[in-house]
């Protein structure tokens, strides 16, 4: 089993700091994903920097909610 995302906090270079339950500390680099479907809006820093944890999972609220309102618009 996985652990779970505790805390997060977006650091510099696009990378993640990540917190897992578990106690272990792992930096990701996001920079592989940014030219890559949805991932292509966290090459904004202001979206990128939103990032959270919700019940351990990690939340691009941004983005989430960009998705949200396209669909909204064109009849979901």
């Amino acid at each position: 089993m996985n652990p779970r995302v505790k805390f997060v906090k977006p650091i510099n270079d696009f990378r993640l700091w990540l917190m897992f339950h578990n106690g272990e500390v792992k930096i990701f680099d996001v920079n592989t994903f940014l030219t890559k479907g949805i991932f292509k809006e966290l090459k904004y820093p202001e979206k990128f920097n939103s990032v959270c944890v919700v019940d351990s999972i990690l939340i691009l609220i941004k983005i989430i909610l960009s998705e949200i309102n396209k669909h909204w618009n064109s009849g979901f």
